[in-house]
Order: structure tokens, then C-alpha cells, then sequence
């Protein structure tokens, strides 16, 4: 791959290739991103790499409809069901068995996942399809919703 930044104005520096799943794990949905990125040399991320983006539906206020804003002020955001069964945890663990690392990010929705992975080469990044698509079928995300 021959990837060079260009003079401004001209095409983005980034190209990725995306699957999304919705998911539901009992009562609780999630959407799932896997992701693989190429990004030009010269950036702090590196030129390949691989990711997984989870969203598990954010907490609800106690007694109220909306949901709850954390920040990294007024932490929170966690979904109460997935906390009790320490589904967190397992989620962050099943992912660094798959080489990807990161943490849950604060957002006005709840907790979000945000997990990467480094590739040496163009043939480790084509390869890590095949390895998103295994962990996309892993049970941990609960039963694959399909859309109507």
C-alpha cells in the first residue's frame, strides 16, 4: 500500500471498512461496530488498525424517561443490568483475548466501548475480518436483532 498526505484541499486521509450489529442481550440492547481503518503514515493511531465500538443502551434516570448524562465530572452511565452480571468486565476481557485493548468512554448517552488494535501489515489488517466476523458471532453480545 503506497498511502501519501497531499496538499489541502484534497481527499480525506482515511478509508474504513465497517460491519454494525444490533444485538440484544435479555432486555438490553447493543450495537456493536467492527472496524477496520487505514490512516496514512504520519498519525499518532498508526497506519492499520482494527476496532470495536460497543453501545450498550444507556441507564435511565431513576423515575424519569430520559437517560442519564455522565461525564467525566458526574460519572455514571453504566447499564445496571449489564453491571449486575459483570458483563463490563467480561465484554473488556473477551476483547483482549482478541488482541484489542481500550476502556468504556464516558458520553451524553451512558458508557460506550472503544477498542483498538494495532495491525504490522496490510495482510494482518485483511486477515482481522475474518477474525471480526468470529467475534461478532461470540455470545457474549446476546441474540443478533434483525431489522423490519
Amino acid at each position: 500500500m503506497g498511502f501519501e498526505r497531499q496538499p489541502r484541499p484534497s481527499w480525506s486521509y482515511r478509508a474504513h471498512f465497517e460491519t454494525g450489529h444490533a444485538y440484544a442481550l435479555g432486555r438490553v440492547k447493543l450495537r456493536v461496530a467492527f472496524t477496520v481503518h487505514v490512516v496514512p503514515p504520519g498519525h499518532d493511531d498508526g497506519v492499520l488498525t482494527s476496532s470495536v465500538t460497543v453501545w450498550p443502551t444507556g441507564r435511565k434516570r431513576p423515575g424519569g424517561a430520559s437517560l442519564w448524562r455522565a461525564s467525566p465530572k458526574r460519572p455514571g452511565g453504566w447499564n445496571s443490568r449489564l453491571q449486575q452480571v459483570d458483563w463490563y468486565r467480561s465484554c473488556a476481557s473477551l476483547l483482549r483475548t482478541y488482541g484489542y485493548h481500550g476502556k468504556w468512554r464516558h458520553s451524553p448517552s451512558g458508557r460506550f466501548g472503544d477498542f483498538w488494535k494495532k495491525h504490522r501489515d496490510s495482510k494482518s489488517l485483511a486477515g482481522e475480518v475474518a477474525v471480526l466476523e468470529q467475534l461478532s458471532r461470540e455470545k457474549l453480545w446476546g441474540r443478533r436483532r434483525t431489522r423490519r
